[in-house]
């Protein structure tokens, strides 16, 4: 039985978390007073708002997907030489 590579798992799971960043799920917010709310890549943050949109943090995400997609690439050919020779 071949053991299967977690990295294809840890890619998926930064490209969803990219996305979700990228739209505002998730880290984007604003801040009027007490009051924290969602901000969606749509729309505009209130009058007097802080706000934080998280693109930064996407690409983070979109970075640690290509660190798992190049360790899968990489765990890949090892397992073809050991297998070969």
């Amino acid at each position: 039985m071949k053991r299967r590579s977690p990295h294809g798992s840890f890619l998926s799971w930064s490209l969803v978390a990219a996305a979700f960043a990228f739209i505002g799920l998730t880290h984007a917010y604003q801040l009027t007073g007490n009051n924290i709310d969602f901000l969606f890549i749509f729309s505009e943050p209130a009058d007097e708002a802080l706000s934080f949109r998280a693109n930064g943090i996407a690409i983070g995400y979109l970075l640690f997907a290509a660190v798992f997609a190049a360790f899968g690439v990489l765990q890949t050919r090892r397992s073809e030489i050991s297998s070969s020779g």
